[in-house]
């Protein structure tokens, strides 16, 4: 999924290789959604960055899907 801000930008994580605004959702409690930060490989595969972040949710306006995907691990 992508996250947006409520001024309708991605949200963006850095991780050691760079940024990303790519998540897999692992769970959602409450307000708060815990996320897996994913490296986009261009060719419509991602790479699991093993990284994590907890985003609370009163932050966020809107979320983009993503279509079927393949996620490979580091």
């Amino acid at each position: 999924v992508t996250l947006y801000r409520c001024d309708n930008t991605p949200l963006t994580l850095p991780y050691p290789n760079g940024t990303t605004s790519i998540f897999r959702i692992q769970s959602v409690c409450d307000n708060t959604v815990r996320v897996l930060l994913l490296e986009d490989n261009g060719d419509g595969t991602y790479t699991s960055t093993n990284r994590f972040a907890a985003i609370n949710l009163d932050c966020i306006c809107a979320i983009q899907c993503l279509g079927d995907t393949t996620i490979a691990n580091i």
